[in-house]
């Protein structure tokens, strides 16, 4: 694995591009947000353009609920959505608190929709009362979105329909700055998708270190998103850490390396990434999926590979993670891959992945017992699952001993 602050970095960003998966693209708002946030700060000069960098990343984090893009609901709002729209910034705040090195990012997260003239939400801050970083933010987030409504705008026109809210929304410093920002083909740069990569790759070299803790950064960041995560449905609580944990077990028992294993407890962790596109009705559905939904369902590991595959350190865990629903009688998905072709990693995480689903609560069934649900397990050995990995699946009966007692990854 790579140094701690390198992982945490590529950890914030990747978690940052799943918050804007869609059914069928990426939406790249916050990655957007947060390149446009440093490039503010720097222009100010301010010492934590890193933190405000990060916080741009994560600032609709608190929208992690919502059936719809929170993107959509600012551009065309649905009044169905208004209280959840209202409150994602505070909620936001209190979500990034579980994240290592976050807590005065919180409050630039709690600021970002907060207007100068005190007119903003959620507290109706004004003036210098609104974190330096909220404002930055809010600022960005506010270009995204111009953007989005004006896509043939140039540089010029977008400045100008915003800076009709200096004064409002937006402090004339702090516009100043962000006027400075967008020159030199800045603009035109962001507006491409394909560049955003480029401009965070970039960034992720020099960003200036931040107070973080020395041990465990990377897992302790990665148990915090595998958190947050299983927070968008209501049933899903710790199913990403007993994941972990299931498959560490099994890894272990198999005498995987020490590295590897930590391989597939990072996978674990994170494994269900690509969950954060698939609306929460859906996954909360007591009844039985309609064929359009449950097709939307079957692209969860297909969103998890793709946001692994985009941050350096992050790709060697993209197929393991990404490949937890693969059998091996070539059944699966989400690329319908056989036995030899699929990670051994990616078949450990398979069962342990079924395991807790067939013990834990879901709208749709009764939880099994762990014997139970080890039964099940060898009767689909050779087609759903490895026979071999199923072999010592007994362990996992310790492993819920350990889960009972309160373990966590």
């Amino acid at each position: 694995m790579p140094n701690k602050l390198t992982l945490y970095n590529e950890l914030i960003v990747a978690f940052s591009l799943a918050l804007d998966l869609e059914e069928n693209c990426k939406l790249y708002h916050s990655w957007r947000t947060g390149v446009v946030s440093w490039s503010i700060a720097s222009q100010l000069n301010i010492v934590n353009a890193t933190s405000i960098f990060y916080g741009g990343l994560l600032h609709d984090i608190g929208a992690i609920g919502l059936d719809d893009h929170i993107v959509h609901q600012v551009i065309k709002p649905n009044s169905n959505y208004r209280k959840q729209v209202l409150s994602h910034s505070q909620k936001g705040a209190q979500i990034v608190q579980r994240i290592p090195g976050f807590d005065s990012i919180s409050l630039y997260i709690l600021d970002h929709h907060e207007h100068w003239d005190g007119s903003g939400y959620p507290n109706g801050k004004a003036g210098s009362n609104i974190s330096l970083g909220g404002q930055i933010i809010g600022l960005a987030d506010s270009l995204d979105i111009a953007m989005r409504i004006n896509p043939f705008f140039n540089r010029d026109q977008i400045v100008d329909v915003m800076a009709k809210d200096i004064n409002k929304k937006y402090s004339p410093t702090v516009f100043s700055a962000f006027e400075q920002a967008l020159q030199n083909d800045f603009f035109e740069i962001i507006k491409k998708v394909d560049n955003l990569e480029i401009l965070i790759e970039g960034l992720l070299t020099k960003l200036e270190p931040v107070d973080l803790p020395k041990e465990n950064l990377g897992q302790a960041t990665a148990e915090a998103f595998a958190s947050i995560i299983d927070l968008k449905h209501a049933y899903t609580s710790g199913h990403s850490h007993r994941v972990a944990l299931y498959a560490v077990t099994l890894a272990n028992e198999m005498n995987f390396s020490v590295e590897r294993s930590q391989q597939v407890l990072y996978a674990g962790l994170l494994h269900d990434l690509g969950k954060i596109m698939v609306p929460p009705y859906i996954l909360d559905k007591p009844k039985k999926l309609t064929e359009k939904e449950y097709q939307m369902v079957k692209k969860h590991p297909q969103g998890t590979k793709d946001v692994l595959s985009v941050v350096s350190s992050l790709r060697p865990l993209a197929p393991l993670a990404g490949g937890h629903h693969e059998r091996v009688d070539g059944k699966g998905y989400p690329l319908g891959l056989t036995h030899s072709a699929i990670p051994l990693e990616a078949r450990i995480l398979a069962v342990a992945d079924a395991y807790d689903a067939m013990t834990s609560f879901r709208p749709y069934q009764i939880p099994k017992t762990p014997l139970a649900a080890l039964k099940e397990l060898g009767q689909r050995a050779g087609s759903q699952f490895d026979g071999d990995i199923v072999g010592v699946s007994k362990i996992l009966l310790e492993a819920a001993e350990y889960m009972r007692d309160g373990w966590h990854a």
